[in-house]
């Protein structure tokens, strides 16, 4: 799955005394909405085609140095669209869905710009050295995640294709989400990694200003108490007339730290948990090359014995009684190989069976280790 969605979404977040520039009658002075502008047409799905003024603006953010355009829209809505498409959701088939899809869309945009008026506006852009030096890290982390990710992809098309240049065809992968990410055919790499640092960087300093601002807030437990339960009243009544909506708003919010958390699940659900342990490293290349031995033999026997059934000899019995053993040694030879390549992945499981079996809970093992699903 492309990496599209983490790149897109700032952290969002609601703050006081922030606001679009308003007229006397409150609404936001220059906003246009976000529907087709000269040169553009709506196809019948209420999307917008053809050439769009990209550069249109759909709302100003305070004294105007921040703006949302047409153009950032469209990307985002694209992307988006994309991006539900992998989980089998098309948000554009029902026009109500549509319409208030296009509302998020621009409200996520404008509400990602406030956060950054409104962190310029206090100096949070202006960062410390060891700030500095913390967002170095997390902008670096990014750029080997990148990096391997596209990388890990090549080397494995890699293996089908012996005349693949494996830089080069990293590096094209990693343009390709620059292009996708940044709504721009002819971006570099270059450009891209700024693209990066100043994503970073804004989430880094909303992280900065969301502790800061909120370090002293405080909820009674009255007020916890309500909230909870406005929203398990919410959920209850979702969940009875959509209760498939459970399983991908849980895992939403467990998975990819979006949403809020599901305060009721439906009748009928079960969660099952379970630890997988990875090998370590790769078995050897004679454990392949045992394997293509093998299903040469494998073909010769059957032919053999086709051959065999119609008119037997004593060279072909003999040739069959060789294959089969040779057949069986090779495969002893691979079963010895695979269980020294899998002894310490299976000592661990034992471990964690012995612990359950020693009465440990399932929970707080897969706490204190990375193997989990």
């Amino acid at each position: 799955m492309k990496r599209v969605i983490a790149l897109l979404v700032a952290v969002l977040m609601a703050l006081p005394l922030v606001a679009c520039q308003l007229t006397d009658n409150g609404e936001p002075s220059g906003t246009v909405a976000p529907s087709p502008t000269a040169g553009t047409e709506d196809d019948s799905s209420g999307t917008i085609t053809g050439d769009i003024q990209r550069d249109a603006v759909v709302a100003i953010i305070g004294d105007g140095a921040y703006t949302v355009t047409l153009g950032e829209v469209k990307d985002t809505f694209d992307a988006y669209v994309e991006y539900f498409s992998y989980y089998g959701y098309d948000v554009t088939s029902d026009a109500a869905t549509l319409e208030a899809f296009k509302d998020d869309i621009v409200n996520m945009l404008v509400q990602e710009k406030l956060v950054q008026y409104k962190a310029e506006q206090l100096g949070y852009f202006d960062l410390t050295s060891e700030q500095e030096a913390e967002l170095d890290v997390l902008y670096q982390a990014e750029l080997d995640d990148l990096n391997s990710y596209y990388r890990d992809q090549a080397e494995s098309e890699a293996l089908t294709d012996e005349t693949l240049d494996v830089d080069a065809r990293t590096m094209e992968l990693i343009l390709q989400e620059a292009a996708s990410n940044m709504g721009k055919e002819d971006v570099t790499y270059e450009e891209y990694l700024e693209f990066l640092y100043d994503s970073e960087k804004l989430e880094y300093v909303t992280s900065v200003m969301r502790q800061d601002l909120f370090k002293d807030v405080t909820a009674s437990d009255d007020a916890i108490m309500t909230e909870y339960s406005s929203a398990l009243a919410s959920d209850m009544e979702h969940y009875a007339e959509y209760p498939g909506d459970y399983k991908t708003n849980q895992e939403a919010y467990e998975y990819e730290s979006s949403g809020f958390p599901v305060t009721y699940a439906p009748e009928g659900y079960y969660r099952i948990y379970d630890l997988m342990i990875a090998y370590e490293g790769d078995l050897s290349e004679e454990y392949d090359a045992h394997l293509a031995t093998m299903n040469e033999l494998e073909a010769e026997y059957k032919s053999l014995s086709f051959q065999n059934g119609l008119e037997p000899t004593d060279e072909n019995t003999a040739r069959l009684n060789e294959i089969l053993a040779q057949y069986k040694e090779l495969q002893a030879e691979r079963d010895e190989m695979f269980a020294q390549y899998a002894a310490s992945a299976k000592a661990e499981a034992e471990d964690y069976y012995a612990q359950l079996e020693a009465g440990a809970e399932f929970a707080s093992l897969m706490e204190n280790t990375d193997n989990l699903s």
